[in-house]
């Protein structure tokens, strides 16, 4: 049905393309502006939407909204049709019972305190928390959610400066169909990555150091090659971490063992 959904957005949106141009209206022309191949619409929207092909390249379809939408003469909003692409990518068979996980619907109803945010001393709300108040690193957290690409972010800062709070705030950004999934542990970290993410997963890392340091026990280092053989595969998959601004403990995650400087000159986002 999510397939079904964005043929049909796309299929509406470029009658109303045709409509106001008219005469004028080419595909050739709007795959030429949008960057794709004419062949690449036919693909997408074919007379018999039992044909369509679910695009799998979310900036592309955007790209050509943008290109129909300016035809129509009508404004469009990037995040909905993100969602329309990203709901529409089929799950391998068994993801969703099998994959660890749950839906972040679930999870924002479990609340936060299940995900280890600290609650309000003498305050807040039923809950333990506080009314949030956005930062300006908020801004760049709700660009990396936008982006829809496998990525790490970590916040870095000091004991209850709302480092875990943020990443949960963030949750609810994301477009349905994103699970989130909470390992305990290093161990756990590498079981779950071996089994398979599914597409559109969160891997929550509160406390980076307890999946990728050595105190985190025995598999640290298969933990780390574990998560980024994930960010790198298919996706997309965020993971969210949080770590205390320690300089010591985050050049030990940026640099290889033995070498006299970090592999990366990236700052985890402070907070």
């Amino acid at each position: 049905m999510t397939a079904e959904r964005l043929y049909e957005a796309l299929r509406a949106l470029e009658d109303q393309a045709r409509s106001a141009a008219g005469t004028r209206y080419s595909r050739r022309a709007a795959a030429r502006s949008a960057g794709l191949g004419s062949q690449r619409i036919a693909d997408w929207v074919p007379a018999d939407a039992a044909q369509a092909k679910v695009p799998r390249d979310a900036d592309q379809v955007w790209a050509l909204v943008r290109a129909w939408s300016e035809l129509a003469g009508v404004r469009q909003a990037r995040r909905y049709w993100i969602e329309l692409v990203e709901a529409a990518q089929p799950l391998p068979a068994g993801d969703s019972r099998t994959a660890p996980g749950i839906p972040v619907a679930e999870a924002l109803a479990a609340g936060a305190l299940a995900y280890e945010v600290h609650p309000a001393i003498g305050g807040g709300d039923e809950a333990g928390l506080t009314a949030y108040v956005r930062r300006p690193f908020d801004a760049q957290l709700r660009a990396v959610i936008e982006a829809g690409r496998s990525r790490i972010v970590v916040l870095a800062g000091g004991s209850s400066s709302g480092k875990t709070r943020a990443c949960w705030e963030t949750l609810g950004l994301l477009p349905a169909g994103w699970r989130l999934w909470h390992p305990l542990d290093a161990a756990e970290l590498v079981t779950g990555l071996a089994a398979g993410l599914a597409p559109r997963t969160v891997i929550w890392l509160n406390e980076l150091q307890r999946y990728l340091l050595r105190e985190a026990g025995s598999q640290w280092q298969e933990a780390a090659v574990a998560l980024r053989s994930a960010l790198r595969g298919p996706g997309p998959v965020l993971a969210l971490a949080t770590i205390w601004d320690d300089p010591g403990r985050w050049r030990r995650l940026t640099q290889y063992p033995g070498s006299a400087s970090p592999t990366t000159t990236r700052r985890p986002v402070s907070c």
